[in-house]
């Protein structure tokens, strides 16, 4: 069906442009605006501060735990580092923090937004609450103290959903947020990278840098990163189709919920009237040219942003007033202008599209 390839294919240009791109850039702005407004504060408040932000970070779907944990590297380091006498100290501080941060943003997710979520069927079945792959994860999360399964899901999945699932799963939160502390060594190389961020620029009284090796320790400690969240998401996978495959009774066992079960099977009814009423071959052709546009022109985004420079270079430890002139906007250059504008004209294609399409489904139903 050629209506739902090029929807979902603009849907995939969406995601891109949005996690990859636009949030990407601007998360960084927002952070070294952050670095800047608490170079003045002194520790206690800046540790609230970061506290509070990084909260309400973690709060957010699509924001992973690695800018935060380099933010705490980088603004919490150099100022605790100057009261305990030592980077090493101020570092083990700052991982300290971050750890806590996390489990408590873990907590929130899990006890009060899953546990909200839990209670709306369409949210159980969106998550596939019936399906082999969410029972096996239920078994292996729920499996009595450490474990190298429990442990990579934990940490190889996304921050907040694999909280949120936990809640809506209906997990004790205790055991959960025990078995969250092995993400130290996530946190760890990330304040490092962070901490070394700053170490790398210092320099002495002849204008010579003190520390010369933190550059090259950053790189590695942001390969160590990538590898580490890398593995144990990848173990993740593998216990989750291990678990199904070579438990197939236990995951028998555990009962079906009926609620969702009973909305699939409407919404498979659903499912095939919408198939038979916006098949390629019967959509007007004017609404077949708005898909086709709003495909071509996302198309063209991905490729601009992909290909043409379109960002100026801006990093967590640049400033908006040096490197941007202290506007934001700034970050643009005319080429980003120009994919910005076909993305937005694209989002408003196919959202007049799936307008329509909703429209003469329910018609239909």
């Amino acid at each position: 069906n050629w209506t739902v390839i090029i929807k979902y294919a603009v849907y995939w240009g969406i995601g891109y442009v949005v996690c990859n791109v636009l949030l990407g850039k601007f998360t960084n702005v927002f952070l070294s605006w952050l670095i800047v407004v608490t170079e003045d504060m002194d520790l206690p408040l800046v540790t609230a501060m970061l506290c509070g932000v990084g909260f309400l970070m973690f709060l957010i779907p699509i924001i992973p735990g690695i800018p935060i944990y380099l933010l705490l590297g980088i603004v919490l380091g150099p100022k605790a580092e100057k009261i305990m006498g030592g980077y090493h100290w101020s570092i083990a501080y700052s991982t300290l923090v971050g750890l806590l941060l996390k489990l408590a943003a873990s907590a929130f997710q899990q006890g009060v937004i899953g546990g909200l979520c839990s209670k709306f069927v369409s949210v159980r079945q969106a998550v596939g609450i019936n399906s082999p792959a969410m029972k096996s994860i239920r078994i292996i999360l729920i499996e009595p103290g450490f474990s190298m399964s429990k442990t990579a899901l934990l940490l190889g999945g996304p921050d907040w959903p694999t909280s949120v699932i936990c809640g809506i799963l209906g997990l004790d939160l205790f055991p959960i947020l025990v078995a969250t502390i092995p993400a130290l060594i996530i946190i760890f190389p990330n304040v490092l990278t962070g901490a070394l961020l700053v170490m790398a620029d210092l320099k002495d009284d002849d204008n010579l840098l003190l520390y010369s090796w933190a550059s090259t320790v950053s790189a590695l400690c942001t390969a160590c990163t990538v590898i580490l969240c890398f593995c144990t998401a990848i173990t993740a996978l593998y216990y989750i189709e291990y678990i199904a495959s070579t438990r197939k009774d236990e995951i028998k066992a555990i009962s079906v919920d009926e609620e969702v079960a009973a909305l699939e099977k409407n919404e498979a009814h659903n499912a095939e009237v919408y198939l038979k009423v916006t098949s390629w071959d019967i959509v007007p052709i004017y609404l077949k040219g708005i898909l086709i546009l709003a495909m071509i022109f996302m198309s063209i985004s991905c490729y601009i942003l992909n290909v043409i420079p379109c960002f100026k270079i801006y990093t967590i430890t640049s400033t908006i007033e040096e490197d941007l002139s202290g506007d934001i906007l700034n970050l643009l250059k005319p080429m980003g202008w120009v994919a910005c504008g076909l993305f937005l004209v694209s989002s408003l294609l196919v959202m007049i599209f799936v307008f329509w399409e909703k429209r003469v489904t329910n018609n239909a139903l």
